[in-house]
């Protein structure tokens, strides 16, 4: 009997050192390297293009509720609404990509973003419609830029879908702002995310 209790309690002691070994080596109780990231990390231009992405995403909704609620005339009005729908449906989209790469997204608009915006929200009148339209096209050409290049150059596959699928809403977007501003009619309901 008490040799029985002596091999139960080598076998728990040797037991209990592998374990232990295995938290050791791993830093996981159940022995496994969980200290690898599930996916492939992403290359410097792909992380670049998912920041820059998400802070224009985030830019062109608060443009969009701003003209929403100060444009005068209404196509701008709906052009705003159109923008917050169809970023905020992107953004979602790339959040959901974000966070399967384990990248954290900015929460807040940057500083140039943020100065553009405090700087439409002082015009209005005509004067806003006009600057809203301006900065709408300035900014869609900058994102049709950014979104082809990753597009066609990007290395993940996941953030050259979105790209390609994104761009021609981006594209539809900066039609109809050059359309308003040449004084041409142009319904904001075509073409969404």
């Amino acid at each position: 009997m008490n040799k029985m209790l002596m091999l139960m309690l080598a076998f728990v002691f040797a037991l209990s050192l592998s374990t232990a070994y295995a938290q050791m080596t791993t830093g996981s109780p159940s022995g496994r390297d969980t200290t690898r990231s599930q996916t492939t990390p992403l290359s410097k231009s792909d992380h670049d293009f998912l920041i820059k992405a998400a802070q224009g995403g985030m830019a062109e909704v608060e443009f969009g509720k701003l003209a929403a609620s100060k444009a005068t005339d209404e196509q701008v009005k709906e052009m705003g609404r159109k923008l917050v729908d169809d970023h905020t449906k992107a953004n979602d989209r790339l959040m959901s990509i974000a966070q399967s790469k384990g990248v954290t997204l900015p929460t807040g608009l940057s500083k140039a973003d943020q100065k553009e915006l405090d700087k439409l929200s002082r015009v209005s009148g005509k004067d806003f419609d006009k600057a809203f339209l301006n900065q709408v096209k300035k900014d869609h050409e900058k994102d049709i830029s950014l979104f082809k290049k990753e597009a066609k150059d990007g290395k993940d596959p996941d953030l050259r879908a979105f790209a390609s699928q994104t761009l021609p809403a981006l594209e539809s977007h900066l039609t109809m702002a050059k359309d308003m501003s040449t004084g041409r009619s142009h319904s904001a309901s075509s073409r969404q995310y």
